[in-house]
């Protein structure tokens, strides 16, 4: 194949940019060697040293890597980016039960055998039912540890139930993965909860 291209002098403005645009200073990939020649045509040959196919296959093989890479590096595995290592059911000492599956956990069993008080007056009143999100926006902070946020129960007089909100909690995950422990809100003590 002829890696010449045919310039008539008409197109002197289209000559001119190609000429610079190919030049080494503006191209690194590719090097320009200007030659003029009269033709019969009255036209300009411009010989090259690199095609212009092998640039865009070059600069597509290297937008390719980068989307790989950028995409390995966001998504993590398993135990990294979402709550992955925490997906699974798991159950606190009152008996209720939240499903996590990714970044967030659904309460699948809203109350148990034992509750307290203001757990019971919410799920009476229906701020807490199952399909709710308990858990959301778990991410992973470190070697077994996430953060995210925690449904919180609002309390007015007499331990009665008057709404619900989000508030930001830690998640620690035991060395055999069997045993979470939360510590939400302004809390220093952390609740158990024990995977099923």
């Amino acid at each position: 194949m002829d890696k010449r291209l045919v310039i008539k002098p008409p197109d002197l403005y289209q000559f001119f940019n190609t000429a610079f645009l190919q030049s080494r200073c503006f191209c690194p990939f590719r090097r320009a060697n200007l030659r003029d020649y009269p033709l019969e045509t009255g036209g300009v040959y411009m010989y090259k040293e690199y095609s212009m196919k092998n640039v865009i296959k070059a600069f597509g093989l290297i937008v390719i890597v980068a989307v790989i890479g950028f995409s390995m590096v966001a998504c993590g595995d398993n135990s990294g980016g979402g709550g992955g290592g925490l997906n699974g059911t798991w159950r606190n000492s009152d008996g209720v039960q939240v499903n996590i599956s990714g970044s967030s956990g659904i309460i699948s069993v809203p109350i148990g055998s034992v509750a307290t008080p203001v757990w019971t007056s919410a799920v009476n009143r229906g701020y807490v039912k199952a399909g709710d999100r308990y858990w959301q926006e778990i991410k992973s902070t470190g070697n077994s540890k996430w953060a995210g946020k925690q449904l919180r129960v609002i309390t007015g007089t007499n331990n009665v139930a008057v709404g619900t909100d989000m508030v930001s909690c830690t998640f620690t995950l035991s060395p055999d993965g069997l045993t979470l422990h939360i510590v939400a809100g302004s809390s220093s003590s952390s609740v158990a909860w024990t995977r099923q």
